[in-house]
């Protein structure tokens, strides 16, 4: 059920406040790559 519950607040998010949805995305692209390297590194390393 959450599942479909996130793009629906997506899509609110998006079309009543822009600024917070980027703000939002920023924060999940800073977040991927905080993530990101470590985890390319351990594919790589096994």
């Amino acid at each position: 059920m959450k599942n479909k519950q996130y793009p629906d607040l997506f899509f609110f998010c998006f079309v009543f406040s822009p600024q917070d949805v980027s703000r939002f995305t920023r924060r999940i692209l800073l977040g991927i790559f905080r993530i990101a390297p470590p985890v390319a590194g351990f594919r790589l390393t096994t």
